[in-house]
């Protein structure tokens, strides 16, 4: 995905490897997740990463701390999964509400939506001006 070799990342602090390099922030809450990762909390976020053709891929990225018998942290384990499909899925979905929202609230009609008990969950504002 990113089109790196081995020397591009081995021997570097993790936020000096290609992936972050596109984000001065990134690199920054990267930096702050190891150092509490150091401190042996687990830490989780939502990140973006630079492919080798220049698009951002969106990841669920962690550190997890691995400790010995005595507590100490004696490495840290990151991990991410892709999660671009699901983002643009979200951000679509979020669009058309928007979209629908913006209809409902503007009919000159009545709308209203009921559950499959009959209760009522959207009525327009239209109702005001029309009642």
């Amino acid at each position: 995905m990113v089109g790196i070799r081995e020397s591009d990342v081995l021997r570097k602090p993790f936020w000096e490897t290609p992936w972050c390099k596109h984000s001065e922030k990134m690199q920054n809450k990267l930096k702050e997740a190891v150092r509490e990762a150091t401190r042996g909390k687990t830490v989780r976020f939502e990140a973006t990463h630079q492919t080798a053709d220049g698009s951002l891929h969106y990841v669920d990225f962690s550190i997890k701390p691995l400790m010995n018998a005595n507590e100490q942290v004696v490495l840290l384990i990151p991990e991410s999964r892709d999660i671009t499909n699901l983002k643009q899925a979200t951000e679509m979905l979020q669009k058309s509400e928007e979209k629908y929202r913006f209809l409902a609230d503007n009919t000159s009609d009545i709308l209203w939506v009921a559950s499959l008990n009959l209760e009522m969950t959207y009525v327009s504002p239209s109702i005001l001006r029309l009642s």
